[in-house]
């Protein structure tokens, strides 16, 4: 394809494209995430129709759009950027690890408050 703009030509059609998605990756990402009625669950999560989910997860799976993007992320956050794209900017890793380490911590609250319910709970052996 050509585009032209005043008196700038440009060909893209053969020009090498690193920052593109890969509808595979993104397939493999949400059947780890949702190993049974995968395009019935990410719908849930994300408000996109089960029918462009599964679009996602057919053999030859098709790009998401711009907002269905944004939902990905919003439902998956920064874990699936850092899945789509070959190799993520420093910010993004920076994110991601962010975004790990929050649900790394709020795993051990719900489990120090599991501890702490059992511990009230505790009765004495007769």
């Amino acid at each position: 394809m050509t585009v032209s703009c005043a008196t700038y030509t440009c060909e893209l059609r053969n020009r090498p494209q690193p920052e593109r998605i890969d509808p595979k990756r993104l397939a493999l990402f949400l059947r780890r995430r949702h190993p049974v009625g995968t395009a019935g669950e990410v719908a849930a999560c994300t408000g996109i129709p089960v029918r462009t989910v599964q679009s996602y997860l057919a053999s030859t799976p098709s790009v998401p759009s711009a907002l269905s993007l944004i939902r990905l992320i919003s439902a998956y956050g920064p874990d699936v950027l850092v899945e789509l794209m070959p190799v993520p900017p420093r910010w993004l890793d920076s994110a991601w690890r962010d975004h790990q380490r929050a649900q790394v911590e709020d795993e051990l609250q719900r489990a120090e408050d599991a501890l702490a319910r059992l511990r009230l709970e505790e009765r004495p052996h007769v």
